[in-house]
Order: structure tokens, then C-alpha cells, then sequence
């Protein structure tokens, strides 16, 4: 691993933890994580992830009517298949005896 300075500047990213990285790695980790990917703490103080926890409220937001209607479209599926899944499974009790 290739030391970074300890600043944050063009080249290097420095946590609330104080670990540093390379912009762009950092970059990529938060995409799925708000944690130190060394010491695994929460960096929900840093202007970056503050930043993507706006825009991902304000998405739930815009489009909450969208998302509760896919819930439910999925729950509803999931409903048919363990109708399925049972109604197959009395199918082969019966056949067994």
C-alpha cells in the first residue's frame, strides 16, 4: 500500500479517523460503505458521506410512491410463491402415500 499524505489536498483524503487515501479510493469504497474500510468506524461526520446521505433522503423522497409500490409488488409475489411452494409440497405428500 502506497502512503498518503496526511493532509486532505488533491491526492489524498483524510478520514474523521484520521486514515488517509487516494481520493478516488475512497471515492469507490463510500459508493457502499460509510465506514473506515482499515478501522471500521462510522465516518457519518465527513462532508462526503453527509453529502450522499442527502442526496440518497432526498431520492427516497422523490420518489417514495414509486418505492412503496415495488414493495408491495414484491411482497405480493412472494405471497404466490410460498402458495406454490406449499400447494407442490402437499402435491408430492399425497403422491407419496
Amino acid at each position: 500500500m502506497e502512503d498518503v499524505k496526511s493532509n486532505n489536498t488533491n491526492s489524498s483524503k483524510r478520514l474523521t479517523c484520521g486514515h488517509a487515501f487516494h481520493p478516488e479510493c475512497i471515492m469507490h469504497w463510500f459508493r457502499t460503505s460509510n465506514i473506515c474500510p482499515v478501522c471500521r468506524v462510522e465516518q457519518n461526520e465527513d462532508p462526503i458521506i453527509i453529502f450522499k446521505n442527502a442526496i440518497e433522503d432526498h431520492m427516497r423522497e422523490v420518489y417514495a410512491d414509486a418505492i412503496q409500490t415495488l414493495e408491495r409488488q414484491v411482497a405480493q409475489h412472494r405471497r404466490r410463491y410460498r402458495r406454490i411452494v406449499v400447494d407442490d409440497e402437499e402435491d408430492e405428500e399425497w403422491r407419496g402415500q
